[in-house]
């Protein structure tokens, strides 16, 4: 099976690529940011192939999509530090909306028949307590990220 990755720089996208790569039959293919530290991923190179752009371009990710033809896509890539995203609303809505807009129009147009799994944010359930977990997706958003 093909798998695709966004987002693969981060610490979500490496330990998922480490995790698929455990697996007999996964061939992983990432989209990474030219501009993105490469260090935490250096070892995967010899066993992933690398697809570049930027998650905001629309015309490189359709092309990166459509030369992996994933059966499966892990969009990962988005600012996901809420006190950034108040520092810089318009990069944060760039990346996070648009940049999802493009991954799921190139799968819509591309890859029809591929599943996509969208990641969010724990912050968005704030505080768990021990008896809390693991959360459930009907647990109550609890948020404690705040504006300035």
């Amino acid at each position: 099976m093909r798998v695709f990755i966004t987002g693969i720089t981060g610490p979500v996208g490496s330990a998922l690529a480490d995790y698929l790569l455990t697996m007999p039959d996964i061939e992983v293919h990432a989209f990474k940011r030219w501009r993105s530290d490469t260090r935490p991923i250096a070892h995967l190179y010899e066993r992933v192939t690398f697809h570049e752009g930027d998650i905001e371009d629309a015309f490189s990710v359709a092309q990166a999509v459509e030369q992996a033809a994933p059966e499966r896509v892990f969009h990962l890539a988005a600012q996901s530090y809420p006190s950034a995203s108040w520092s810089a609303p318009i990069a944060t809505m760039r990346a996070n909306v648009e940049g999802t807009i493009n991954v799921l129009e190139a799968v819509r147009r591309l890859v029809p028949r591929a599943r996509v799994h969208l990641a969010g944010s724990s912050a968005s359930y704030g505080p768990v307590r021990p008896e809390e977990t693991p959360i459930s997706e009907t647990r109550m958003l609890r948020p404690v990220s705040r504006t300035g």
